[in-house]
């Protein structure tokens, strides 16, 4: 008999009474038992097919209908689950997405170690490559090494491994607000009268601007440019590379030095040297770390 398998015979009527109500769930009757949660439901249909078989109700008898009248429709017996059954089912589906949100979590964090490996790949090969063809490496093959490292960076960043401000991405990189203020007649007559009053004479609506004086060249350290100097032709490639790992401040002590025009803009810097140095490289040679 099934009921004399070892742990199955404390699965009396009292236990099936409580489950039956949602007192006791199969997963505690099974640990109390010894045995499994699926021993359990099998061993709680045995005993109601079992029941079931020995209390059979008797048919009801029908009376035959009317000519006249259409038979009444018989009730349908509609099988419901127990509280305990509806437990153990909702348990299940939570069990079930949990464990497909485990899983898909473990997927994105793969994915997030791959994206970060391949990001690190591509700034070593990079840097490899540049330093091994230093001042041999074609415009095309450098501008292609420069894109690399700027997507490398972006996506490091993205992917919180950077800060969110590093290496020439600087405040100072943005060009400055430009605000435009109109002032009415009465209120530049309000100025003039009282710059006039300060200075103690009068102003002309039609004095020349006086002349500005221009700011003093950066004072920059002797020797900025270590390593060779590039050929004219990879000349902007280098300085780009240059300007990506020493930041804006490094082009502008280089333009400061040689008494150029200092801007925000690395793109405008980069066009200043390379007009200070009429595209000639080796122009900066006075900047250059001696070997």
């Amino acid at each position: 008999m099934p009921d004399e398998r070892p742990g199955l015979a404390g699965l009396d009527n009292n236990m099936m009474d409580r489950i039956e109500r949602g007192l006791l769930t199969k997963v505690e009757a099974a640990r109390l038992l010894g045995v499994s949660k699926q021993a359990v439901s099998k061993g709680l249909q045995r005993r109601r097919a079992k029941a079931a078989g020995a209390v059979a109700p008797e048919p009801a008898r029908t009376t035959p209908a009317p000519a006249d009248r259409p038979p009444e429709s018989q009730p349908q017996q509609v099988a419901t689950a127990s509280p305990a059954e509806r437990s153990d089912h909702a348990n299940e589906t939570q069990a079930q997405a949990f464990d497909e949100a485990e899983r898909w979590a473990e997927i994105g964090g793969q994915s997030w170690r791959g994206l970060a490996h391949a990001y690190a790949a591509v700034v070593v090969e990079a840097r490899d490559q540049v330093v091994a063809g230093r001042g041999k490496i074609g415009p095309v093959a450098m501008n292609g090494l420069v894109r690399s490292l700027r997507e490398s960076e972006e996506g490091l960043r993205r992917l919180g491994l950077l800060p969110a401000i590093a290496g020439g991405n600087q405040d100072n990189d943005k060009p400055a607000n430009l605000v435009i203020t109109v002032l009415s007649p009465a209120e530049e007559d309000e100025i003039r009268a009282e710059i006039a009053e300060r200075a103690g004479e009068s102003l002309d609506n039609t004095a020349a601007d006086s002349p500005i004086e221009p700011a003093p060249p950066v004072a920059a350290p002797s020797a900025m440019i270590p390593g060779t100097l590039p050929t004219p032709e990879n000349f902007r490639a280098w300085l780009e590379t240059e300007a990506h790992f020493r930041g804006t401040k490094w082009l502008k002590q280089v333009v400061g030095a040689l008494g150029g025009k200092i801007s925000h803009s690395k793109a405008d810097l980069i066009a200043e040297l390379l007009r200070l140095t009429d595209s000639d490289p080796e122009k900066l040679q006075p900047l250059q770390v001696p070997a």
